[in-house]
């Protein structure tokens, strides 16, 4: 019973992500590396935004820095990483649908569902899965600075984040964030 209303719940915080909804007066804004990262999470839950140290990694030869920040409820958490390839590169078409979904199975949920949706006004995946412990994470990726260009998708950037807050701040911090190369 727990499950299905944990299905029923991921497929209506899915379907809201195409409302509105009224903004908090103190949107959280925080500088991580060369980007400003700014979203509402429109909620009375006590939390803490900490930042973590850039940490360079290199795949297939390329290298790249990852920048992440966490929020911290009670006993909920959303981690945003900010990832910055340090040039142009060619993804995939479906590389933020892929980069959730493996996301989603790796943490062993169930019941995944994976949408396109815009965020930060540029198109990108939205997913959510049951957990093991019967508890709804969503996991979303969009590339900030990326561009469609005679098919290719040309990115330079990618943000990710992961959500076991409620789904009405999830859904706030997804209508709000906002990622952006300082200059």
């Amino acid at each position: 019973m727990r499950a299905s209303r944990s299905a029923a719940m991921l497929l209506i915080v899915l379907s809201a992500i195409t409302l509105s909804q009224s903004a908090s007066p103190e949107p959280v804004v925080r500088d991580l590396g060369p980007f400003r990262v700014s979203f509402d999470l429109n909620t009375s839950i006590p939390y803490t935004v900490v930042v973590d140290e850039p940490v360079r990694s290199i795949l297939k030869g390329r290298s790249y820095i990852t920048y992440g920040l966490g929020v911290k409820g009670e006993d909920s958490s959303i981690w945003i990483f900010v990832t910055d390839y340090g040039k142009i590169l060619e993804v995939p078409p479906d590389n933020d649908w892929k980069l959730v979904n493996d996301f989603l199975t790796e943490q062993g949920c169930s019941r995944i569902n994976i949408t396109e949706t815009v965020i930060d006004g540029t198109v990108g995946a939205l997913g959510g899965g049951v957990l093991p412990s019967d508890r709804i994470i969503f996991c979303a990726s969009y590339a900030p600075e990326g561009v469609f260009v005679q098919g290719k998708h040309l990115v330079t950037t990618n943000c990710r984040f992961y959500s076991t807050f409620p789904a009405d701040e999830t859904v706030s911090l997804l209508e709000s964030i906002h990622v952006e190369r300082r200059v």
